[in-house]
């Protein structure tokens, strides 16, 4: 009697952790984003789109966990090439003020619970930094040493199976980001999407202008890993100019959206940058950005800002008109309008967001009806 009395015992008590494990399972899972969930606005898709690069490096220290419901997407800017296939990414210059990599993961992380994709960006070369000319720009305004200085190129990667995995390895096994994205700047003079050759000394680099076979190369193994193809739901952005030259023809059905740099645009070269991308994304696809820097001498590294007002547009009235003229510009053939996105977030939010304001009122999104100006 006492045996059947325990072992009945035992039944209960192993029912009763069962339920709570149960529960315990469920609050997990309800605790995360539903993908579905139109009632909050960070994932509600049939508004317009918003992303933001965020600068850890800029000397505006805006906490990453400071981004407004609204925006969709924020891009950590910005990560480095490293030319060690098993390391291939540096994060000394997002790091170089008062925020640590573990600071700015966690700063994530708050912004995954909410339903916010977060993305590092990766640039497409990486300059050797000659610290003994005291005069350049980059060692005036502290531009942090690399783990390896050293010149590097996306077009100078020949193991790209090696590359794209470590990537994965990093990005999304250890820091638990929601993709990448390449800073692709060939039509302004960057030409590290080019197969590249690094001299003896690596410090300099040489470009084989118009072949992007590596690059190329290094795209179709990432998509294993990231953007559409992969199945992951992982994202794989590319940030551009208007003109597809090489790259877009050849690598666009591996990315996810092109993030336009818009920055001293009109409306006619967005229609025009649309005309030239149509064939190779969807409208959906494409977001177009203006610049929220407010460094006068245009590298954010600077203290010296510009006073109530951005680099690119002068006073933020100016800035808040243009944004507003801009997000209320509609693709051919589009009931809503563009989607929309800011270089610099911080220097908008050193003023109470004018830009962002702007462009929210155009998307129907009032997360920033009574967040106050800040102005000098």
């Amino acid at each position: 009697m006492e045996r059947q009395f325990k072992s009945r015992l035992l039944l209960l008590a192993g029912s009763m952790m069962m339920l709570f494990a149960q529960s315990c399972n469920k609050n997990t899972i309800d605790s995360q984003p539903n993908p579905d969930d139109s009632s909050n606005i960070n994932l509600d898709r049939s508004l317009p789109q918003y992303m933001a690069w965020w600068g850890g490096f800029n000397t505006i220290h805006m906490p990453l966990d400071s981004v407004p419901d609204g925006v969709n997407i924020v891009n950590l800017f910005l990560l480095e090439l490293d030319p060690r296939p098993e390391v291939a990414l540096d994060t000394s210059h997002i790091t170089m003020q008062d925020f640590t990599w573990a600071d700015i993961l966690a700063g994530a992380k708050r912004l995954q619970a909410r339903g916010i994709k977060v993305v590092a960006t990766i640039m497409d070369s990486t300059p050797y930094l000659d610290r003994s000319d005291p005069n350049s720009l980059p060692v005036q305004y502290g531009f942090p040493g690399k783990v390896i200085n050293e010149a590097f190129a996306l077009g100078a990667i020949t193991e790209p199976e090696i590359f794209a995995a470590t990537v994965k390895r990093r990005v999304i096994d250890e820091w638990g980001l929601d993709g990448i994205d390449f800073d692709l700047e060939e039509e302004i003079g960057a030409f590290g999407v080019y197969n590249a050759t690094i001299s003896e000394d690596r410090r300099s680099i040489r470009y084989d202008r118009g072949n992007i076979s590596n690059s190329l190369a290094v795209f179709k193994a990432l998509s294993k890993y990231f953007g559409p193809k992969s199945g992951t739901d992982k994202l794989l952005i590319v940030d551009r100019g208007r003109r597809p030259m090489e790259i877009i023809p050849a690598a666009h059905e591996y990315f996810d959206y092109i993030f336009f740099q818009a920055y001293n645009w009109n409306q006619a070269m967005i229609l025009q940058a649309y005309e030239l991308n149509k064939d190779y994304f969807q409208p959906s696809q494409m977001y177009f950005t203006l610049n929220g820097q407010r460094a006068i001498n245009g590298y954010d590294e600077s203290r010296d800002y510009v006073r109530n007002g951005f680099t690119e547009y002068g006073n933020y009235a100016r800035a808040a008109s243009i944004a507003d003229e801009f997000s209320k510009i509609k693709l051919p053939g589009q009931e809503l309008p563009i989607n929309f996105g800011i270089y610099q977030i911080a220097g908008d939010w050193s003023l109470g967001f004018p830009m962002m304001k702007a462009v929210f009122n155009n998307q129907g999104k009032d997360t920033l009806d009574d967040y106050p100006m800040k102005l000098e």
